[in-house]
């Protein structure tokens, strides 16, 4: 099932608001992004991706042009550097909505962005709202043994006091 990170203006305060603004972006390898790089860069407003893939198309070719490689092997770099950019499609677009204010609020899970936007909306119903009294901490899921000493026989006896 894939996984969506989730992320919303950190300026929101309403939780309504800030569910409805809330952008998802699916993990995994961007199948947009692999074919249609700029464009992709230009709808999702990844302006540094976008310069990063523009300077690595430029260099390929040039660098190409005057070292007189191969054209086989101008699209075998064109390839790798497609596929790179498929598999980091993600990121880019994380750190451009970081830079534009957003923050990662949660990670859900769901066959398609309508069933994540419905996890995500009942996460956030579940939630306690921060306006209101802090909740209690909880209680710790185990004991913490006492330390080990000398006069313990070293831990060997489940009783103290020596072995």
């Amino acid at each position: 099932m894939p996984m969506y990170t989730v992320h919303v203006r950190a300026t929101e305060t309403d939780r309504a608001q800030a569910a409805d603004g809330a952008v998802y972006v699916p993990e995994g390898f961007s199948w947009g992004a692999f074919f249609l790089a700029p464009l992709w860069c230009a709808f999702r407003r990844c302006w540094l991706g976008l310069f990063f893939w523009t300077a690595a198309a430029v260099a390929i070719i040039g660098l190409g042009q005057y070292f007189e490689i191969a054209p086989e092997a101008a699209v075998v770099a064109l390839l790798v550097t497609q596929i790179l950019f498929g598999l980091e499609a993600a990121q880019l677009r994380r750190r451009s909505l970081a830079r534009r204010e957003f923050v990662l609020a949660d990670v859900v899970s769901g066959h398609g962005v309508n069933e994540a936007e419905i996890t995500f909306a009942l996460r956030r119903s579940a939630q306690p709202d921060s306006t209101g009294v802090a909740a209690p901490a909880p209680a710790p899921l185990f004991n913490r043994p006492r330390p080990v000493s000398a006069a313990d026989g070293y831990g060997l006896s489940p009783l103290g006091g020596g072995a």
